[in-house]
């Protein structure tokens, strides 16, 4: 009710007319702060003020990038308990953004299939954080993937995170860089056909930084960047924060060198040429 606009000369489209329609009624001031909100955010304004139940759902499909891979997973019941499995490596995926935000997927080839085991996402820490993050899961790695700009050389220390890693016991797979996003979004895409989630690992948010998601939330809510101007969707992404974890499965998708057929199994006590010494 206090969502009102009344010294205003918005216009109200009969599109919008249409909609208020079937709602219950509306007064004047009402329909012109909606339309003002809905032209800043377009179809999102379904899931930031929804009008019904049922609003905040139908979006989903539309803006989305992996809305329909998505409903496979449901549909298929990939999302569950996922075990972790003894002997199997673990592979990791990573997405290194903007103010030292990192998202980390943790990866199992099981069964034919690529078991998403774990997930951790954090900003503000360096390095030494996320090698303790991996030591303290206490799993046996197999290959770290890594977008291309872990070969940038930080100002500081002068050397590349890839450098800086390696000297942690760390070592990174860089994936070469891919020239138009929609190219990593479809080979994402692609790979979620083979992807089973651990619930309750994958879509913890870390209770250490108020602003984290779990990952299948992430991945579920990454979407397209609403253009007020062309009232339409733009092809980029929309900044706000799901990208990380998108990310980092967008890294597994363009790196990943390994079967589903099969698993390959760890013997002894031998470490990976990856993370020597790191478990």
């Amino acid at each position: 009710k206090d969502n009102r606009l009344a010294e205003s000369e918005q216009v109200i489209s009969q599109t919008m007319e249409e909609y208020f329609a079937k709602l219950p009624p509306l007064d004047l001031a009402q329909k012109k702060w909606y339309c003002t909100q809905y032209e800043k955010l377009g179809p999102d304004m379904l899931v930031e003020h929804p009008s019904t139940e049922d609003e905040p759902f139908s979006v989903a499909i539309e803006g989305a990038y992996f809305a329909h891979q998505f409903i496979r997973v449901y549909a298929e019941k990939r999302i569950g308990a996922v075990p972790v499995v003894d002997g199997v490596p673990v592979h990791t995926s990573w997405d290194i953004g903007m103010h030292d935000y990192m998202a980390i997927w943790f990866w199992q080839i099981v069964d034919g299939w690529l078991n998403a085991v774990d997930y951790y996402e954090n900003s503000d820490q360096g390095l030494e954080h996320y090698v303790r993050i991996l030591e303290s899961r206490g799993y046996r790695y197999g290959t770290h993937y890594a977008p291309h700009d872990i070969n940038v050389k930080e100002v500081g220390p002068g050397k590349t995170r890839l450098e800086q890693a390696a000297e942690m016991g760390l070592r990174f797979k860089a994936v070469p860089r891919i020239g138009k996003k929609m190219d990593a979004i479809e080979s994402a895409r692609k790979l979620l056909d083979h992807v089973r989630f651990d619930e309750s690992r994958c879509n913890a948010a870390n209770p250490l930084n108020p602003n984290s998601k779990g990952g299948i939330t992430h991945l579920e809510e990454y979407r397209k960047k609403w253009n007020a101007l062309t009232v339409g969707w733009n092809d980029d992404p929309a900044e706000t924060g799901d990208q990380h974890a998108a990310d980092a499965l967008m890294t597994m998708a363009q790196g990943c060198d390994v079967k589903f057929t099969r698993e390959t199994m760890l013997g002894g006590d031998k470490p990976s040429d990856w993370c020597k010494g790191r478990w």
